[in-house]
């Protein structure tokens, strides 16, 4: 038999989402009546239409093809439609965002073990510059890297070389491309880059739209990242050390095989929302010239005029992105505490 208080919290929730629906229902009626009285259309059929503007990074996808095709490979081009538009700017997000997480992550371990260490002159400058990057707003952080710093760099001709693999320049930083060679199997080279004129061929280029968004967020994030994991080791005991030393483990071993998964296991809660910070942070790329979601999401704007429909592709998306990316990683968090028996 349900209990009284059982039953009190089922009627309670059931009002809740009666209200929400109610409430879905009524703002899109009177999305409804504005798009009426202003002869406008209502829909998601613009995204099969011809898009008509370039985007200066593109991202591979398997599309829908032809007759003959079900899937294709298709690179984004002016002539395609605003749906592969929209999906080229969502993975340009991704691909900063993913990058510039790994670059945080490693960074942010670094800086949280020099911020823990006993020795002052080691401990007070890396303690100021998490205090520094934390402080300082993102955008700020940006339009310095992008403004003061990467467009400032000289022309292709006087690029700086970086050992024979690297070039960087006011275009962008030039790197080595994988080549697949299948003769006897496939192997990975890496050729050199060669100079054409006044291009440089040979490899990949990552722009400096993107080497901005990538440096700002990941050195922004990892200010975050290093002070979270700095407060977890420092919450753990202090015997923690001395009883993993006292076993014949070095001070890197007792902290990679004892005090860091105990720490990182206290972390990952508030890192979930580092990382999903990173990820809407991209759209602050707009301020930079990067072509990310928002930016091709605001270009189409202008030229359909759907901006509610835009608008919630925005909201649909990032609301899926960072559910999932918060369930993978509170997945990924109770296996290893499973593991470790700390939870049933």
């Amino acid at each position: 038999m349900i209990s009284k208080k059982t039953a009190q919290r089922w009627i309670g929730e059931g009002l809740v989402c009666l209200l929400a629906f109610a409430a879905i229902i009524w703002v899109f009626k009177n999305i409804q009546l504005h798009f009426l009285n202003q002869n406008k259309s209502f829909g998601f059929q613009f995204l099969n239409e011809i898009a008509g503007f370039d985007i200066s990074e593109t991202f591979p996808f398997l599309w829908k093809g032809g007759s003959e095709l079900l899937f294709q490979w298709k690179v984004f081009s002016s002539g395609e439609s605003y749906a592969l538009a929209l999906a080229t700017g969502l993975m340009n997000s991704i691909k900063v965002a993913v990058v510039a997480g790994i670059f945080a992550t490693a960074a942010g371990v670094v800086l949280a073990l020099f911020s823990s260490s006993k020795k002052t002159f080691i401990k007070r400058p890396v303690i100021f510059l998490i205090g520094f990057f934390r402080s300082v707003p993102l955008l700020v952080q940006l339009l310095f890297w992008y403004v003061l710093v990467l467009e400032v760099l000289p022309e292709v001709a006087q690029s700086i070389q970086i050992s024979k693999y690297f070039f960087l320049n006011n275009r962008g930083l030039f790197i080595p491309g994988l080549v697949p060679q299948v003769p006897w199997g496939l192997s990975l080279e890496f050729p050199e880059l060669v100079f054409e004129g006044r291009n440089i061929a040979g490899g990949w280029q990552l722009s400096p739209e993107f080497l901005s968004l990538f440096i700002g967020l990941g050195i922004y994030a990892a200010g975050y990242v290093g002070e979270v994991l700095r407060a977890a080791l420092e919450s753990l005991p202090k015997g923690q050390w001395e009883a993993a030393t006292s076993l014949g483990l070095t001070k890197f071993q007792a902290f990679r095989y004892v005090l860091f998964p105990q720490a990182l296991q206290r972390a990952v809660p508030p890192l979930i929302s580092q990382y999903l910070n990173l990820l809407k942070n991209t759209s602050l790329g707009v301020a930079v010239g990067y072509p990310d979601f928002i930016s091709v999401g605001s270009t189409s704007i202008n030229q359909t005029g759907q901006a509610f429909e835009i608008v919630f592709i925005w909201i649909a998306t990032f609301l899926i992105l960072n559910t999932a990316s918060s369930l993978i990683v509170n997945g990924w968090n109770n296996r290893l505490m499973q593991k470790q028996g700390l939870t049933s």
